[in-house]
């Protein structure tokens, strides 16, 4: 690196509103400077094979970028479509000018990513053409609007040849990519593109009027990027170019660099000084919200900021959240448990531990919401004891939630439960007795936790009149519970009822009753497809394929949340359940919400 760029008050001194000058070598002239500008060099292909130098190539373009521009003026978005560990010190690190960091990245969130960064360039669009402005291209609108904050993106993808595998990927990512290489050129959005070898049409080439070309086992490969306007000998001296070495056509001309070579302990002592100087930077500053994706990153509670900022705060109706987006895209994962009819929460499936986290989460997530003088909280912990781990999570976080909730109690199989029933349904009686009295009655939340194993919810069997046949009929509790899912929620009474699968389920609901309905909200880890067509709609079997198979035992963590208020029975959104919640955490979320 040039001994200026040591010093990071040299940081930080251009400019993106024309073009975007990035050092990321040597050549004979001396510095080599890749330069994207609004017209012909929007973009740019890299291709080399393994071992080439392209990973060290690209990580110094992005650490040279980030120490010329702040990051008003530049945002990244950095897509690993193959390692999983390219970029990740920049997530570590927390780089203040990337917005998006993929790791272990899979073809399906690269598409995803590539609709949001579709949706941005049409935002700007917007936002060009609004107060009067009436511009057609980032130099413009920067020049006239000089006061605001309007950075260049730079989107760097490795690996991208993934996204072309399977047929049906391949369609949408070169409509996407297409799409940003027309359309972004004019709303400063510049593409990087990296591959092992020319994956793309000699019509989207086209596009990309910044190539680099490392070694190549073939001058096949060569040829594809350098085009029919360059001296044939150098297709030949591809295949002997060295590690970071590389040759970039000009037009009939063709430049050899030596690409910048960026040491482990060297870069990271560049981004920790990257990440001081913003925090220290003095005056107005791009809100960042860095989303990090990894396909196999545990979702926790307490990175929901909608649910933190909730914390103390009165709301008219309760919100809560399951888990995080397994797409994720910067915005929390949000529901709503409204005061009315069939206002409660169904968890079933999967995993035993998936299915439980998804109705432990959605209870925590409650919380920070509720009155800790007035709400009323019921836990049913029905976990076997044998499964210490997670029946010692809900006792222990019952614990915490005791001792900031006056009203909060915590029960184990063994109680005489019709008793507290009876209690609930006395309550839900005086509710809706005095309903016209315009009195604003307390949340009260009833939680189960594998319901399944108090067996005074079973079924029984019973002769109806004048027949000795025996027949399956709600238990009495059984009775009484329905009583308060049917008319509690329109008087703020919810109940969260999570069963191991559908044949447990079964042992206390009854699918000719329709007993399903009660529930707006019903939230599966994996079930049957019969199973899902009858507990979400006929149309559904989205449940039996909410596992991610190519994960292995980690894709086995996925639920997928159906709201039956919506009517919208394909595409329903897929989650990673939050972890248990440890008691630290439970604490912070809870502490602006004393007594």
């Amino acid at each position: 690196m040039d001994n200026k760029f040591k010093e990071s008050k040299n940081w930080w001194t251009e400019r993106s509103g024309t073009d975007l000058k990035i050092p990321i070598g040597i050549c004979d002239e001396g510095e080599y400077q890749l330069e994207f500008n609004n017209d012909t060099n929007v973009h740019c292909v890299i291709t080399g094979v393994a071992g080439a130098g392209k990973s060290c190539l690209l990580h110094s373009l992005i650490t040279r970028a980030c120490m010329n521009y702040s990051p008003n003026e530049l945002r990244l978005f950095l897509i690993d479509l193959k390692s999983g560990v390219e970029f990740q010190n920049y997530a570590v690190q927390y780089l203040p000018h990337a917005d998006f960091i993929a790791l272990q990245s899979n073809p399906k969130y690269a598409l995803h990513l590539l609709a949001i960064i579709e949706k941005r360039i049409n935002e700007r669009a917007v936002k060009f053409m609004e107060n009067g402005v009436n511009v057609k291209s980032f130099a413009e609108y920067r020049v006239k609007v000089p006061g605001e904050i309007m950075p260049r993106y730079l989107i760097i993808i490795d690996e991208y040849q993934q996204l072309f595998l399977n047929f049906d990927d391949r369609s949408r990512a070169l409509g996407h990519l297409e799409y940003i290489a027309m359309q972004g050129r004019s709303f400063g959005f510049n593409l990087v593109m990296a591959s092992q070898f020319t994956a793309l049409s000699s019509e989207m080439m086209e596009n990309f009027g910044l190539k680099i070309l490392m070694k190549v086992r073939n001058q096949i490969a060569a040829s594809d990027l350098l085009g029919a306007n360059i001296d044939s000998s150098y297709k030949a001296k591809a295949e002997l170019l060295k590690p970071g070495q590389a040759f970039i056509p000009e037009e009939t001309n063709v430049i050899k660099i030596q690409s910048y070579f960026l040491g482990e302990d060297e870069h990271l002592k560049y981004l920790k000084s990257i990440k001081a100087k913003w925090d220290n930077f003095e005056g107005n500053k791009f809100e960042q919200s860095l989303i990090v994706f990894s396909s196999e990153e545990p979702a926790l509670i307490n990175r929901n900021k909608t649910i933190k900022a909730l914390s103390g705060k009165k709301t008219t109706d309760l919100v809560f959240s399951p888990g995080e987006k397994v797409m994720v895209d910067g915005v929390d994962f949000i529901c709503q448990l409204k005061r009315e009819k069939n206002g409660n929460i169904l968890f079933l499936g999967g995993e035993s531990d998936v299915s439980l986290r998804a109705v432990h989460g959605t209870f925590i997530s409650l919380l920070p919401q509720l009155s800790p003088k007035n709400a009323q909280i019921e836990i049913f912990n029905f976990v076997p004891k044998r499964e210490k781990q997670f029946y010692e999570s809900i006792k222990s976080s019952a614990d915490i939630i005791k001792s900031y909730f006056q009203h909060a109690n915590y029960f184990e199989d063994g109680l005489d439960i019709k008793q507290k029933l009876v209690e609930y349904k006395v309550d839900l009686d005086d509710r809706i007795q005095k309903k016209d009295n315009e009195i604003d009655f307390p949340e009260r939340i009833l939680v189960f936790y594998n319901i399944e194993n108090n067996t005074s919810f079973h079924e029984i069997l019973k002769s109806p009149e004048n027949s000795l046949e025996l027949l399956p009929v709600p238990s009495e509790n059984t009775e009484i519970l329905l009583e308060l899912m049917r008319k509690g929620p329109q008087m703020g009474i919810h109940c969260l009822i999570h069963a191991a699968d559908p044949e447990n389920y079964y042992k206390v609901f009854d699918y000719e009753n329709n007993d399903h309905e009660l529930f707006n909200y019903r939230i599966f880890g994996q079930i049957s497809s019969d199973d899902s067509s009858l507990l979400i709609h006929w149309s559904c079997r989205e449940a039996a394929y909410v596992v991610d198979p190519a994960l292995g035992e980690k894709g086995k963590n996925r639920i997928l949340c159906f709201d039956a208020s919506k009517h919208v029975f394909q595409s329903l959104p897929v989650l990673k359940p939050y972890e248990f919640i440890e008691e630290n955490e439970l604490n912070d979320l809870l502490s602006n919400n004393k007594k």
